[in-house]
């Protein structure tokens, strides 16, 4: 029992040390990836310039395992 948490804490570990640390205007953190040169947008509906598809507590719709407030998220963005 004591390795699964390890292994759990290790990989919050390794989120953390990937996450963005910057705060949106409304006081939410990025939940990007650290280093991005745009931050994502408000994944708790808060930016209004933005309407997303997706918030902080939907599944990834890649692993479908874990909302994607688990881990740092990218967000892909189609260019016309």
């Amino acid at each position: 029992m004591q390795s699964l948490i390890s292994a759990v804490c290790s990989l919050q570990q390794e989120h953390a040390r990937n996450a963005c640390n910057k705060l949106h205007p409304c006081g939410h953190m990025c939940g990007g990836i650290k280093g991005e040169v745009v931050c994502l947008p408000c994944l708790h509906g808060c930016s209004s310039k933005l309407a997303l598809k997706q918030d902080a507590d939907d599944m990834c719709m890649i692993c479908f395992t874990e909302a994607l407030s688990c881990a740092p998220a990218i967000q892909v963005r189609l260019w016309k």
